[in-house]
């Protein structure tokens, strides 16, 4: 990325508020562990799986409510993406095994369909 190009999306994340932003990266990284609960927290999957559900909806609606305020906000997810995706990994794995190498991408984290 040029300099250009980084100047300008500074300026288009300066658009964002700072309590936006803190909210996107809440809802977002509670997506991100609602999703490994799914997947592999297979002791408690039989007593909060439509919980962890039912968060999974809360979370992506309150993104794309994000999105749909500030189309802009989505280049700002894929920036932060990566480092809430790990943290959202080190906080998980203290719960339940979560495989290192199983990345999940942000268009797929965010699809309406994807439960993990």
């Amino acid at each position: 990325m040029n300099l250009d190009n980084l100047l300008m999306l500074l300026d288009e994340i300066d658009c964002v508020s700072q309590a936006e932003k803190q909210s996107l990266e809440s809802c977002l990284r509670q997506l991100v562990e609602n999703i490994f609960k799914l997947q592999y927290w297979e002791l408690e999957q039989g007593r909060n799986y439509k919980q962890w559900q039912s968060m999974v909806f809360d979370s992506r609606n309150c993104i794309q409510k994000s999105l749909r305020n500030n189309p802009k906000i989505k280049e700002y997810l894929e920036t932060i993406y990566p480092i809430l995706y790990q943290d959202a990994v080190n906080t998980s794995q203290t719960q339940f095994y979560i495989p290192n190498n199983v990345p999940i991408e942000l268009e797929q984290i965010l699809d309406k369909n994807y439960f993990g």
